[in-house]
């Protein structure tokens, strides 16, 4: 009887173990790519087609890596602010942002949050507003990038960002706007938006191949477990 009870604990433990370590191996990190490359008020940068990008990519549980860079802009051109959305469903209050590496001589963004709080053209409204500095040798120009790690919710991820804005009539149409200064000849502004969402392949997480190794390894431990107490 003790050997059927322990056989049968056995077959239980392993295949509860496989089980777990399956569902976290088919987990992947989804990626979420943002071109602000529509301009919607203003003039028009110079630069390519995506004057700023920003990418969401899954960070682990409750965190989400944001990198926000300027490929597409020409010198003496900025990023004066920019406006990102959150699911609805959430509190962005209680996002922290901290930030993990950066490139240029730029000034760190203020970061301020609140449901539907900010605004670019005092019609589309956002849940969040990175402002960079506008001063000279300070700002966020060509060339520049910063890194964030955002924590704070738990359970949320990369796809908690990919919703549009709201106006007083109902959904907007951007999921995300920057504010470009220094455009043109007479240092004009221009409001550019992103008008779709860009997911790219999801990428399994590292540990992927760890799990499987495992869960073999522990099928094949059942195998002779059952063979010895047959």
């Amino acid at each position: 009887m003790r050997r059927i009870c322990t056989r049968t604990g056995m077959v239980s433990i392993y295949f509860s173990v496989i089980a777990t370590l399956l569902i976290q191996a088919s987990a992947g990190a989804a990626t979420y790519a943002f071109d602000f490359d529509a301009v919607f008020d203003g003039a028009a940068p110079a630069g390519a087609s995506s004057q700023v990008t920003a990418v969401f990519q899954d960070a682990g549980p409750g965190a989400v890596d944001l990198t926000i860079s300027a490929p597409g802009l020409t010198p003496g051109e900025y990023v004066g602010a920019m406006f990102f959305n959150l699911n609805p469903v959430l509190n962005p209050t209680q996002l922290n942002f901290t930030r993990t590496a950066s490139i240029g001589s730029f000034s760190a963004p203020s970061i301020a949050k609140g449901m539907n709080r900010f605004s670019p053209d005092n019609q589309d409204r956002f849940d969040l507003e990175l402002g960079f500095s506008t001063t000279n040798g300070k700002q966020f120009g060509p060339g520049d990038s910063i890194e964030y790690v955002i924590t704070g919710i738990l359970g949320f991820d990369a796809a908690d960002f990919v919703f549009r804005d709201s106006l007083c009539s109902g959904t907007g149409l951007y999921y995300a706007a920057a504010d470009i200064g220094g455009v043109q000849k007479c240092n004009q502004t221009g409001l550019v938006a992103v008008t779709s969402s860009n997911e790219l392949a999801t990428v399994p997480e590292p540990s992927t191949t760890l799990f499987f190794s495992l869960a073999v390894g522990l099928f094949a431990g059942l195998r002779r477990f059952r063979r010895r107490v047959s």
